[in-house]
């Protein structure tokens, strides 16, 4: 009589196909990753480049550039918080920030509406933040950052129960003082109270960072950096004395950071603050200049260029032509 024979695999016969199987994971798998990162740098940076649109058709409506943020109190007071005097009384309030000024050329018309209705308060960074504050739209968010919808309520500042972006606009090469902005050396598109016009930058528009990324920290509720509706710096603004990913701690208003991801140092100085530009992309940070162009700039750029990158009107073109 014939024995059937039984067909199956062996033991070394399986052990070989999942050590296949596994080594074709192990290839395919960066690769799956690298196309998601890809396809969140892309979101990233056409989220810059639509904001650059809607700063163009700002300008083409009201001749100048939005200010960073508006405050009644001065210049030099603190864009974006409700001021206090030395005994911890109410002793003014600041305005909306640029983000605000762009929501209807944003297509977000809902929400703008809901910020005319403050113009005027006496009080509408306050109000404001009953109304939109707490939200958190996608286009204030880069796909690549890690998501964070917690409201936080920034130490520091008489605001709670706002959200975070990573959007901000360039302040220039220096501090967060009016002095520094009405300069050549320093002076950027964006600053309190600002009223910048295409003739007031003489270093052409393809040639000045008008916005940038920012980046917030998720396992902090108290650190004020990545407030998109606040006009602070590092908030909504960040300055180019400082290159993206900067290990040189920014100098901010509410602080919670490590040694290298968020270095910062807390400061009640409001003209002393200096925030970078900062991503979660490997190796820089995308800019958006007031051309309407979007360039990925990297962290290890020259500081030189970089500040030059920032303002105005220094006069540094002919030196900006980097790839």
């Amino acid at each position: 009589m014939r024995r059937s024979r039984q067909s199956g695999f062996t033991l070394i016969e399986l052990l070989v196909v999942i050590s296949i199987i596994a080594i074709l994971i192990a290839l395919l798998l960066p690769a799956v990753q690298q196309a998601r990162e890809a396809a969140r740098r892309s979101q990233c940076q056409n989220n810059l480049k639509q904001m650059g649109l809607a700063l163009h058709n700002y300008m083409s409506t009201h001749s100048v550039f939005p200010p960073c943020a508006i405050d009644g109190n001065g210049d030099d007071n603190f864009g974006g918080i409700q001021l206090t005097d030395a005994m911890g009384n109410p002793a003014g309030y600041a305005g909306f920030n640029w983000t605000v000024f762009l929501l209807p050329f944003l297509e977000e018309e809902g929400y703008y509406e809901e910020a005319v209705k403050l113009f005027g308060s006496n009080q509408p960074m306050d109000d404001l933040n009953d109304k939109i504050g707490h939200k958190q739209p996608g286009f204030v968010l880069c796909p690549s950052h890690v998501r964070d919808p917690r409201q936080v309520s920034p130490s520091g500042a008489a605001l709670e129960h706002l959200t975070r972006g990573n959007y901000g606009a360039c302040y220039g090469a220096g501090q967060y003082r009016i002095s520094e902005h009405r300069t050549k050396a320093k002076g950027g598109i964006f600053a309190l109270n600002s009223s910048v016009g295409p003739s007031d930058i003489r270093d052409g528009l393809s040639h000045t960072v008008a916005l940038g990324e920012l980046r917030y920290n998720g396992d902090s509720t108290s650190d004020s950096r990545g407030v998109w509706i606040y006009g602070a710096m590092g908030s909504s603004a960040f300055s180019t004395q400082t290159t993206p990913n900067s290990t040189t701690p920014d100098i901010v208003v509410g602080c919670v950071g490590s040694t290298t991801l968020f270095p910062c140092t807390s400061s009640a100085t409001f003209t002393d603050h200096v925030a970078a530009a900062r991503s979660q992309h490997m190796g820089g940070s995308y800019a958006a200049f007031g051309d309407g162009a979007v360039k990925f700039i990297s962290e290890n750029i020259n500081t030189t260029i970089w500040r030059a990158l920032g303002t105005r009107s220094g006069g540094e073109t002919s030196h900006l032509d980097f790839k």
